[in-house]
């Protein structure tokens, strides 16, 4: 038994391929521990010639049992399996020599057998009329089977626990409703040329009818006579070992594990270029023909995907790829987003991504995507809110808008809106007449606030006309900030030719307790100073900032009261 090394990578167990005893070994291999079982040959970087030689069966796909199979064959032809891990140029030569032997093979003239055996397989329909079931338009009812006989062989296949007596009724296909967008053009060419017109479905019968129909022309096609065969077989197997000596030991790397993936210093196979997009570099790409079907199953991957469609020469070439984002953060990574793609022969496509499977990328956008889902619903919550009661109010309006307008009345109904509306409009008049003279009484009325008697009993509480002496400059003491305004007319009524009385401007500070006989010295001279009295300005202030404000003149030792203010003309103030 051979004794196997191993090599963990990905957090899988892979076996190492370094010999030839590892390759003659690998049917004893358990299959559970290849990484690869089956691989298409659409999609690979790789050599196609190689890829057809591994292909025995011709179905698209390389499988397991081909290479073990191919590794037969080069035991066969007394292959030392060890040379295959080293590079001889030789053997490159040798492959370039035969490519320009079949070259000119195929340029050569027939012989003499081989224009016979043409004329004959040409001869054959006229002969045999099940070879054109269908006349000329033969080879295009093949070319419709064969574009859908994968996938309708697939929908009539049996499962392989079905019982041998069942109660569900067969399948029927239907060919033209409840088709797959997909294939609903495939199945309608195919039933317009190879089914009797009419027909709403097809049977399992029918199927197998239609297939066995223009099995003759199939088996005419596969027998068409090949020029000069011996000498191309010849050729053909010399090519077969050239490659598989060059070329089978980088394919083992990529199927049987993942060597060429995990290695620094090459590229696997199924990596099909570099997607430049968002200023990053993503070398992790890789060919995908159906990328809704690739992506139900890559989602579970826990990888951030996108999946870009490529166009070159104008859009007449396109196909699909899936690059993984391994690094850094999703940003602007959307459907939409546009970058270039640079494939391994060095040409570039336009790179267009069409869809996008999110997942974390790193360890810290792990972190923030919970609070950024909850910021997302919150935000789409609110949206959802704002809209609907945008909508609400645009019906509204719009209802409104369109509702249909009242019949007009008769000319007695006008006449008498029109008198009942003057009505309402003097009785209105008359009401706001006496809720003004209200108003104007109220304001002449002395304020009750609880420090009025303070005032009264201050003997210094003078009107305005009593204070007009030049030489006898007087002083507004007030316990409250006063308006401009008022403060302007207070000044210009003691003092209309422009003397101070002191009165504080608007912004100072009140006066806190009675002043010092040094302030009274610095303001006033001596003899002034006998003569001086004191006048309180009397302004209008609400009931309930006369209470606040008097208590912040009781708690400053100022002896000075509040009361309401009516503006008067200028020659005077009044107080109330």
């Amino acid at each position: 038994m051979h004794n196997w090394k191993f090599f963990k990578a990905g957090r899988i167990p892979q076996v190492k391929i370094e010999c030839g005893a590892d390759i003659e070994n690998l049917k004893e291999l358990d299959r559970k521990l290849w990484t690869v079982l089956s691989c298409p040959m659409k999609g690979l970087r790789f050599d196609k010639r190689t890829l057809e030689f591994l292909d025995s069966d011709h179905d698209g796909h390389v499988r397991a049992p081909e290479v073990i199979a191919a590794v037969d064959w080069l035991k066969g032809k007394g292959v030392d399996l060890d040379s295959l891990f080293k590079k001889d140029e030789a053997d490159a030569k040798a492959l370039e020599d035969v490519t320009a032997q079949q070259a000119a093979l195929d340029k050569a003239p027939p012989s003499e057998e081989d224009l016979a055996a043409m004329k004959a397989w040409e001869e054959a329909p006229s002969k045999d009329a099940a070879i054109l079931p269908f006349g000329d338009k033969t080879a295009s009812a093949n070319d419709a089977l064969a574009a859908v006989e994968p996938v309708i062989d697939e929908f009539f296949a049996v499962p392989a626990d079905m019982p041998l007596v069942t109660e569900e009724a067969d399948k029927v296909l239907p060919l033209k409703k409840n088709l797959n967008p997909k294939w609903a053009a495939a199945v309608g060419a195919f039933a317009a040329v190879a089914i009797d017109p009419g027909t709403e479905s097809l049977s399992r019968a029918d199927w197998a009818a239609a297939k066995a129909k223009l099995a003759p022309y199939r088996a005419w096609l596969a027998s068409k006579p090949v020029m000069a065969a011996d000498a191309k077989a010849k050729l053909e197997e010399q090519e077969k070992l050239l490659r598989l000596k060059l070329n089978f030991v980088e394919f083992l790397r990529n199927f049987v594990n993942q060597g060429g993936l995990y290695d620094y210093g090459s590229l696997a196979i199924y990596q099909t270029g570099t997607l430049y997009i968002d200023a990053r570099e993503m070398p992790l790409t890789f060919h995908v023909d159906d990328a809704g079907a690739h992506s139900a199953l890559a989602g579970r991957s826990e990888c951030y995907l996108l999946y870009v469609k490529l166009t070159r020469d104008g859009g007449a070439t396109s196909r699909t790829v899936c690059a993984a984002v391994t690094a850094g953060f999703a940003g602007s990574l959307w459907p939409g987003k546009n970058g270039v793609f640079i494939d391994r022969d060095g040409l570039d496509w336009d790179a267009t991504v069409t869809s996008v499977v999110e997942k974390q990328i790193s360890l810290r956008e792990a972190f923030w995507a919970p609070w950024k889902k909850i910021c997302t619903t919150v935000a789409e919550q609110a949206k959802k809110f704002l809209g609907a009661k945008q909508d609400a109010a645009v019906s509204n309006v719009t209802a409104k808008a369109t509702a249909a307008p009242a019949a007009p009345a008769d000319k007695g109904a006008n006449g008498a809106a029109i008198a009942s509306s003057i009505a309402a409009i003097g009785i209105g008049a008359h009401r706001a007449r006496r809720r003004t003279s209200a108003l104007e009484g109220r304001a002449r009325a002395p304020v009750r606030a609880p420090h009025r008697l303070a005032a009264e009993r201050d003997p210094h509480v003078l009107q305005a006309p009593q204070a007009r002496h030049r030489r006898d400059p007087q002083r507004v003491r007030l316990g409250c900030q006063p308006s401009a305004l008022l403060l302007h007319e207070a000044r210009e009524a003691l003092h209309p030719r422009g003397e101070d009385p002191g009165v504080c401007e608007p912004g100072a500070r009140p006066v806190r307790g009675r002043p010092s006989r040094a302030q009274h010295d610095h303001r006033d001279p001596p003899a002034a100073r006998s003569r001086r009295r004191r006048v309180v300005v009397l302004l209008p202030v609400p009931p309930r900032q006369v209470r606040r404000r008097a208590g912040a003149c009781r708690r400053n030792g100022a002896r000075a009261a509040c009361r309401e203010f009516l503006r008067e003309p200028r020659d005077g103030v009044r107080q109330v």
